[in-house]
Protein backbone atom coordinates (compact mmCIF):
# COMPACT_ATOMS: atom_id res chain seq x y z
CA UNK A 1 0.00 0.00 0.00
CA UNK A 2 2.96 2.47 0.32
CA UNK A 3 4.07 1.90 -2.42
CA UNK A 4 1.14 2.49 -4.31
CA UNK A 5 0.93 5.82 -2.57
CA UNK A 6 4.25 7.02 -3.35
CA UNK A 7 3.83 6.18 -6.97
CA UNK A 8 0.35 7.99 -7.13
CA UNK A 9 2.49 11.02 -5.55
CA UNK A 10 5.32 10.80 -8.01
CA UNK A 11 2.76 10.77 -10.79
CA UNK A 12 1.29 13.74 -9.94
CA UNK A 13 4.12 15.31 -9.25
CA UNK A 14 5.13 14.83 -12.80
CA UNK A 15 1.88 15.48 -14.45
CA UNK A 16 2.30 19.32 -12.12
CA UNK A 17 5.69 19.20 -14.13
CA UNK A 18 3.95 18.65 -17.15
CA UNK A 19 1.93 21.40 -16.82
CA UNK A 20 4.44 24.08 -15.58
CA UNK A 21 5.93 23.56 -18.55
CA UNK A 22 3.37 23.03 -21.05
CA UNK A 23 2.18 26.35 -19.54
CA UNK A 24 5.41 28.00 -20.60
CA UNK A 25 5.44 26.86 -23.79
CA UNK A 26 2.12 28.82 -24.00
CA UNK A 27 3.47 31.88 -22.08
CA UNK A 28 6.70 31.76 -24.45
CA UNK A 29 3.92 31.44 -27.70
CA UNK A 30 2.27 34.57 -26.62
CA UNK A 31 5.36 36.53 -26.19
CA UNK A 32 6.82 35.70 -29.75
CA UNK A 33 3.25 36.09 -31.30
CA UNK A 34 3.20 40.16 -29.18
CA UNK A 35 6.76 40.79 -30.73
CA UNK A 36 5.97 39.37 -34.40
CA UNK A 37 3.24 41.97 -33.73
CA UNK A 38 5.18 44.63 -32.84
CA UNK A 39 7.49 43.77 -35.71
CA UNK A 40 5.02 43.37 -38.61
CA UNK A 41 4.83 46.62 -39.59
CA UNK A 42 8.95 46.05 -40.23
CA UNK A 43 8.66 43.81 -42.44
CA UNK A 44 10.00 40.59 -40.30
CA UNK A 45 8.44 37.30 -38.56
CA UNK A 46 10.02 35.66 -36.01
CA UNK A 47 10.34 31.89 -36.80
CA UNK A 48 11.24 30.46 -33.26
CA UNK A 49 9.53 26.90 -33.49
CA UNK A 50 12.81 25.22 -32.13
CA UNK A 51 12.72 26.60 -29.04
CA UNK A 52 10.50 24.37 -27.40
CA UNK A 53 12.53 21.06 -27.70
CA UNK A 54 15.22 21.61 -24.76
CA UNK A 55 13.07 21.57 -21.50
CA UNK A 56 11.55 18.36 -22.45
CA UNK A 57 14.13 16.46 -23.05
CA UNK A 58 15.54 18.03 -19.63
CA UNK A 59 12.97 17.47 -17.14
CA UNK A 60 9.77 15.39 -18.76
CA UNK A 61 9.65 11.72 -19.33
CA UNK A 62 8.64 11.22 -23.59
CA UNK A 63 5.31 10.48 -23.09
CA UNK A 64 4.48 14.05 -21.14
CA UNK A 65 7.09 15.38 -23.37
CA UNK A 66 4.98 14.31 -26.39
CA UNK A 67 1.57 15.42 -25.29
CA UNK A 68 3.13 19.17 -24.36
CA UNK A 69 5.32 19.26 -27.70
CA UNK A 70 1.50 18.07 -29.05
CA UNK A 71 -0.63 20.92 -27.39
CA UNK A 72 2.54 23.23 -27.98
CA UNK A 73 2.08 22.76 -32.02
CA UNK A 74 -1.53 22.77 -31.67
CA UNK A 75 -1.52 26.60 -30.31
CA UNK A 76 1.61 27.71 -32.93
CA UNK A 77 -1.24 26.65 -35.42
CA UNK A 78 -4.07 28.22 -34.40
CA UNK A 79 -2.56 31.92 -33.42
CA UNK A 80 -0.27 31.83 -36.59
CA UNK A 81 -2.71 30.67 -39.03
CA UNK A 82 -1.19 27.41 -40.22
CA UNK A 83 -3.19 24.19 -41.07
CA UNK A 84 -3.97 22.14 -37.35
CA UNK A 85 -1.59 19.72 -37.28
CA UNK A 86 1.26 21.02 -39.03
CA UNK A 87 3.59 21.91 -36.23
CA UNK A 88 2.00 19.55 -33.79
CA UNK A 89 3.36 16.59 -35.81
CA UNK A 90 6.70 17.84 -37.14
CA UNK A 91 7.26 18.47 -32.76
CA UNK A 92 6.57 15.63 -31.76
CA UNK A 93 8.24 14.03 -35.00
CA UNK A 94 11.48 15.82 -34.46
CA UNK A 95 10.95 14.98 -30.73
CA UNK A 96 10.95 11.27 -31.36
CA UNK A 97 13.66 11.51 -34.20
CA UNK A 98 16.28 13.51 -31.80
CA UNK A 99 15.56 12.17 -28.41
CA UNK A 100 18.03 9.86 -28.36
CA UNK A 101 20.85 12.47 -28.42
CA UNK A 102 19.44 14.57 -25.50
CA UNK A 103 19.43 11.39 -23.03
CA UNK A 104 23.33 11.13 -23.29
CA UNK A 105 23.36 14.41 -21.21
CA UNK A 106 26.69 15.68 -22.03
CA UNK A 107 25.99 18.54 -24.38
CA UNK A 108 27.79 21.62 -24.07
CA UNK A 109 25.33 24.65 -24.97
CA UNK A 110 26.93 24.96 -28.03
CA UNK A 111 26.02 21.72 -29.23
CA UNK A 112 21.98 22.53 -27.82
CA UNK A 113 21.93 26.00 -29.72
CA UNK A 114 22.95 24.16 -32.92
CA UNK A 115 20.47 21.35 -32.22
CA UNK A 116 17.84 24.26 -31.40
CA UNK A 117 19.03 25.82 -34.75
CA UNK A 118 18.84 23.25 -37.12
CA UNK A 119 15.37 21.96 -35.75
CA UNK A 120 14.03 25.57 -36.63
CA UNK A 121 15.59 25.73 -39.99
CA UNK A 122 14.32 22.24 -40.58
CA UNK A 123 10.92 23.42 -39.82
CA UNK A 124 11.08 26.74 -41.36
CA UNK A 125 12.54 25.16 -44.63
CA UNK A 126 9.14 22.51 -44.30
CA UNK A 127 6.82 25.45 -43.73
CA UNK A 128 8.12 27.36 -46.68
CA UNK A 129 8.27 24.35 -49.06
CA UNK A 130 4.70 23.61 -47.74
CA UNK A 131 3.42 27.16 -48.91
CA UNK A 132 5.61 26.59 -51.85
CA UNK A 133 4.04 23.19 -53.28
CA UNK A 134 0.73 23.61 -52.02
CA UNK A 135 0.44 26.71 -54.28
CA UNK A 136 -2.23 28.42 -52.14
CA UNK A 137 -2.31 31.10 -49.71
CA UNK A 138 -0.96 30.01 -46.84
CA UNK A 139 2.43 30.82 -47.23
CA UNK A 140 3.61 34.37 -48.68
CA UNK A 141 7.89 33.65 -48.05
CA UNK A 142 9.14 34.54 -51.34
CA UNK A 143 12.81 33.02 -51.27
CA UNK A 144 14.26 36.17 -50.31
CA UNK A 145 11.73 36.87 -47.31
CA UNK A 146 11.94 33.29 -46.10
CA UNK A 147 16.14 33.87 -45.35
CA UNK A 148 15.82 37.36 -44.15
CA UNK A 149 13.16 35.82 -41.61
CA UNK A 150 15.53 33.35 -41.06
CA UNK A 151 18.77 35.31 -40.49
CA UNK A 152 16.98 37.38 -37.59
CA UNK A 153 15.21 34.60 -36.20
CA UNK A 154 18.30 32.97 -35.89
CA UNK A 155 20.01 36.03 -34.54
CA UNK A 156 16.75 35.93 -31.70
CA UNK A 157 17.29 32.44 -31.30
CA UNK A 158 20.47 32.64 -29.34
CA UNK A 159 19.97 34.55 -26.55
CA UNK A 160 16.09 32.78 -26.46
CA UNK A 161 17.51 29.35 -26.31
CA UNK A 162 19.35 30.17 -23.08
CA UNK A 163 17.11 32.43 -21.53
CA UNK A 164 14.37 30.00 -22.05
CA UNK A 165 15.85 27.41 -20.35
CA UNK A 166 16.80 29.51 -17.00
CA UNK A 167 13.17 30.59 -17.22
CA UNK A 168 11.69 27.11 -16.83
CA UNK A 169 13.86 26.05 -14.23
CA UNK A 170 13.34 29.53 -12.19
CA UNK A 171 10.08 28.49 -12.52
CA UNK A 172 10.28 25.51 -11.29
CA UNK A 173 12.49 26.48 -8.49
CA UNK A 174 9.86 29.07 -7.17
CA UNK A 175 6.86 27.13 -7.77
CA UNK A 176 8.22 23.62 -6.15
CA UNK A 177 11.31 22.49 -6.24
CA UNK A 178 10.93 19.00 -5.27
CA UNK A 179 9.62 18.58 -8.94
CA UNK A 180 13.02 18.77 -9.74
CA UNK A 181 13.61 15.91 -7.79
CA UNK A 182 11.29 13.99 -8.91
CA UNK A 183 11.86 14.91 -12.87
CA UNK A 184 15.48 13.28 -12.10
CA UNK A 185 14.27 9.97 -10.84
CA UNK A 186 11.83 9.12 -13.36
CA UNK A 187 14.56 9.15 -16.04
Amino acid sequence: MLVKKASKKQVKSLNRLFIIITTSNFILIGCIALLNSILGPLGVFLYLSGLFFLPHYQLLDAYRSLLSLLLTGFLIDHLFNYPLGFHAFLLGLIFHVSREFFHLGKQSPKQIFVYQGFANFILALLWFLFGLFANSDTSSWTIFRFLSDLLFSTVFLIPLSFWYVKFCDTLLHHIEPSLLRISAQSK
